[in-house]
């Protein structure tokens, strides 16, 4: 008997080509979890944004390193759970990063 699938197929994912020059808003983006997803979207050419709830700078080591993949990375503060504050992130992101759309 074979164990059932839990994941999606590999030929369900998206391709790398599929990602390239797509924008992301990465929240938590200076440490942890957050960093790496922040890093592994850039590493697919995917412009992001970093942000971090405490500290711009905590999230400008994020970009700097995003940015090493040759695309567009700026580092944003904002609390996530301040809805203002988000509303600003959002804006700001998509400024910086050209828009959300291609």
């Amino acid at each position: 008997m074979q164990p059932a699938s839990i994941g999606p197929d590999a030929a369900d994912r998206p391709a790398p080509t599929e990602l390239r020059g797509l924008r992301a808003l990465v929240t938590g983006s200076a440490t942890g979890i957050g960093r790496r997803i922040g890093l592994a979207l850039a590493a697919e050419e995917v412009h992001v944004a970093c942000n971090d709830r405490a500290s711009r700078g905590a999230a400008g080591g994020a970009a700097a390193r995003a940015r090493a993949h040759a695309v567009r990375a700026v580092a944003l503060q904002a609390d996530g759970a301040a809805a203002r504050q988000c509303r600003l992130l959002v804006e700001r992101a998509a400024e910086a990063l050209g828009g959300w759309r291609s």
